[in-house]
């Protein structure tokens, strides 16, 4: 006859790897989808700023003070694409992809800094990207719920 005790604990020993196996799913999830929504940032940017960069390259952005619609559009598109958050993005996601592999948990914050982030930049303007964010947010947050209670709080 098993010993109930042992039956328990292998019990929740084997709760705790399925958590832990979906938590490196959602937060693996989360990373490439932080790195989908940049290239694809990337993408739609390039489209539209495709007939202004050869005036970047030329120099045109230094110094400039984009009071003039031609200025303006320079520094707008610039700021969209090249000074703006899809290689920082891109970044993250990688990065988060790549820590979930090597067994290493996210910190919670980024979740939430996230989610205030994309609320906020949601809310000031419409149409915008910024709700696809909320995909990423919701997945490392979910997964951050689900860890909780299965590692050390430090960890957390």
């Amino acid at each position: 006859m098993e010993d109930p005790d042992r039956a328990r604990g292998a019990s929740h020993a084997s709760r705790l790897r399925a958590i832990d196996t979906t938590v490196a799913k959602l937060t693996s999830w989360a990373g490439w989808s932080m790195a989908g929504i940049a290239v694809l940032h990337v993408i739609f940017w390039s489209v539209v700023t495709w007939a202004d960069w050869q005036a970047w390259v030329a120099g045109d952005l230094w110094g400039a003070d984009p009071a003039s619609a031609l200025e303006y559009r320079l520094h707008y598109g610039y700021w969209a694409l090249v000074g703006g958050f899809a290689v920082p993005l891109f970044l993250l996601g990688l990065l988060t992809v790549h820590l979930t592999r090597v067994g290493i948990s996210l910190p919670r914050y980024i979740g939430w800094v996230m989610l205030a982030w994309v609320l906020v930049a949601s809310a000031l303007m419409e149409p915008n990207g910024f709700p696809l964010g909320f995909i990423p947010t919701a997945l490392l947050l979910r997964a951050k719920y689900l860890q909780r209670g299965t590692m050390p709080s430090s960890t957390l």
